[in-house]
């Protein structure tokens, strides 16, 4: 099966490298089943079809230039470009409805009558990440979601939806590839590190790990190991004043993005990684992140707090917190999973059960 594909997420960008990575697995198992795999993407002010350019923008000055080519100009620009999306299934990660995005459905659906047209939803509910002039987008997206049913054959959710917008859902979890070569184990006993990956935003909870950070550290139990915590991904500035207030500035460093090497000398460091602990502040239940697999490709114990599916109750490197805002129990953490816990089995488990193959190929059999 010929299949192409979509996304307009921008793929020069460093914030956007893990998902990046998802995709490229995500398409790397689709090979792997036996189809043949293109994609479309945006990168640098170009749409791509491969090495090919679709479309370019003149520079963008300004913020509202840029959102404007990403959420009409970018499907207007396929719209004009359909001979050269003959395929059976066009596969796009969710960009919100718009105008454009129906009118370009609506036009493949007329051109490809028997092609079929997935639509991934990374996360859902989504209304309550946005903020701001962003309420904007979901209002626009309300407004249109509700002509997806007449073009869009299947939702894969992430979740445990039935239905989506009137359309059947195929509910999966994220996977992951594992790669061969191990990280190094170069932990220490002292003092004890948690890492942080992320494009962090209030759902992701990290302020809870901070709170839970100060009281350990004003604990008078006599001598222990020191903590830290390495913070990998976007720069928040609530977080570092959160630091700040909390006089956090000795124990927390912040990275930035990272990837390759220097990632991998940041995980190799590191006893425990910290996951998502706030999704339930956007009312989502079950929560399929890349971080969580991330730590387990690598050999980690975690934390988080929202159910995954992947990762049930009862997994000796896996530590659930309550759902709640309350601060984390690093205590009652470090109780839990020990320090020096083994890092074979945890990527044993990973390499077994988080697999893209299976996951892709249910969503393929679904149609």
């Amino acid at each position: 099966m010929k299949i192409i594909y979509i996304n307009r997420l921008d793929h020069s960008d460093e914030e956007f490298k893990g998902i990046m990575q998802k995709m490229q697995d995500q398409k790397s198992a689709m090979q792997r089943l036996g189809h043949e795999v293109s994609d479309i993407t945006y990168a640098g002010g170009s749409i791509m079809q491969g090495k090919n350019v679709l479309c370019s923008r003149p520079v963008a000055r300004t913020r509202l230039s840029r959102f404007v080519f990403l959420h009409i100009q970018f499907f207007l620009c396929l719209k004009r470009q359909l001979a050269l999306l003959d395929s059976h299934l066009l596969y796009i990660r969710y960009p919100y409805a718009s105008l454009a995005f129906v009118l370009f459905l609506r036009k493949y659906k007329r051109m490809y009558p028997d092609s079929k047209i997935i639509v991934e939803i990374p996360t859902y509910p989504y209304a309550a990440e946005k903020k701001g002039i962003l309420k904007l987008q979901m209002f626009i997206d309300w407004i249109w979601r509700r002509r997806l049913h007449d073009h869009v054959n299947r939702i894969v959710s992430f979740d445990q939806n039935e239905q989506i917008f009137g359309i059947h859902a195929v509910n999966i979890s994220n996977g992951i590839h594992v790669p061969e070569t191990e990280i190094t184990d170069d932990r220490t006993e002292d003092p004890i590190r948690f890492v942080a990956l992320g494009r962090w935003a209030f759902w992701h909870g990290l302020d809870r790990f901070l709170y839970g950070l100060r009281a350990y550290l004003d604990q008078d139990t006599g001598i222990r190991p020191g903590v830290s915590l390495s913070i990998v991904g976007t720069e928040d500035k609530a977080i570092r004043n959160l630091v700040r207030s909390l006089a956090l500035e000795n124990h927390v460093e912040f990275h930035g993005f990272l990837s390759g090497d220097a990632l991998r000398k940041v995980l190799s460091k590191s006893h425990y990684g910290v996951g998502t602990l706030g999704i339930h502040r956007k009312g989502v239940v079950l929560n399929s992140s890349l971080k969580h697999r991330t730590y387990a490709a690598a050999g980690l114990p975690f934390l988080l707090s929202s159910l995954d599916p992947d990762f049930p109750q009862g997994l000796e490197f896996v530590y659930y917190a309550p759902a709640n805002d309350e601060a984390i129990d690093l205590s009652d953490l470090l109780k839990s999973i020990p320090a020096d816990a083994p890092r074979k089995p945890i990527r044993a488990y990973a390499m077994q059960s988080l697999s893209w193959n299976e996951r892709m190929a249910k969503i393929l059999s679904d149609l």
